[in-house]
C-alpha cells in the first residue's frame, strides 16, 4: 500500500507564493516576514480544512510569541525553498510596505534571532518572497503531486480568494484580526498594547 502523501508547511508556502490574486493572472509575491507568518497562521486555522483530511492535519506548530503567533517551521520552510532555488528574496518596493509595517518586520526578525541561525547578514532587512522560474515550473507540472496543476478548481479558488485578501489588507489590520479572534496567541505580544489602542479587544 502506498503511503499517503501529506501536505507540509513547505508545500503550503510554495502554493501560496504561486497563487495569483483576483486581479492578477500570474504568481504574486508576498512582502514581509511578519505578513508571511500571519498569513500561514490564518491559513492553518481557517483554510487548511480544504486541503487536508481530519487524520492528517497541516501543522505549523504555532506558539504565542513577541509579535503574536510564531512558527519556526515557517522560517525553516523559507530556508529550504530558498536553498533549493525554488524561491528568491527580493527587495520591497517602497509602495508595498508602510514604514510601520517595515518597523514591525525588523523588530520581529530581531526578536526571533535565536531561531534564525540559518539566516544571512540581511536578517534585519524587510524582504519579499517570490518564486523563481524553477519554482513556477514545478507548480505547473502535473506529475508533482502537490502542484497547482493537480489542484481542483475549487481549491484553486479558495487559494486565490485567500491570497487576494491577505496581500491587499494592511499588516496592522491583519494583526488586529489575529489578536481579536485568537487572543491566546497575543498573550506575549510586545505590540499588543499599541494594536489594542487602535481598537482591538481581547475576548
Amino acid at each position: 500500500m502506498k503511503k499517503k502523501k501529506i501536505l507540509k508547511p513547505v508545500h503550503i508556502i510554495h502554493l501560496l507564493l504561486y497563487s495569483p490574486t483576483a486581479t492578477d493572472n500570474s504568481p504574486v509575491p508576498i512582502f514581509g516576514r511578519a505578513r508571511l507568518m500571519k498569513m500561514t497562521f490564518i491559513f492553518e486555522k481557517e483554510i487548511s480544512k480544504y486541503f487536508q483530511d481530519e487524520n492528517n492535519p497541516i501543522e505549523f506548530d504555532f506558539e504565542a510569541h513577541n509579535f503574536g503567533p510564531f512558527s519556526k517551521k515557517v522560517y525553516e520552510a523559507v530556508d529550504f525553498l530558498e536553498t533549493r532555488e525554488i524561491i528568491k528574496l527580493i527587495p520591497v518596493p517602497p509602495h508595498r510596505m508602510s514604514s510601520d509595517e517595515m518597523d514591525i518586520d525588523r523588530k520581529l526578525m530581531a526578536s526571533e534571532i535565536e531561531v534564525l541561525t540559518f539566516q544571512n547578514e540581511d536578517t534585519y532587512s524587510s524582504e519579499g518572497f517570490q518564486l523563481t522560474g524553477y519554482g513556477i515550473k514545478m507548480m505547473k507540472n502535473k506529475d508533482i503531486w502537490f502542484s497547482w496543476a493537480k489542484l481542483s478548481e475549487e481549491k484553486k479558488q479558495v487559494l486565490i480568494d485567500f491570497k487576494t485578501t491577505m496581500v491587499n489588507t494592511s499588516l496592522k489590520d491583519i494583526l488586529k484580526y489575529v489578536y481579536s479572534k485568537y487572543p491566546e496567541y497575543a498573550e506575549k505580544s510586545v505590540i499588543y498594547e499599541k494594536i489594542r489602542n487602535d481598537g482591538v479587544r481581547r475576548k
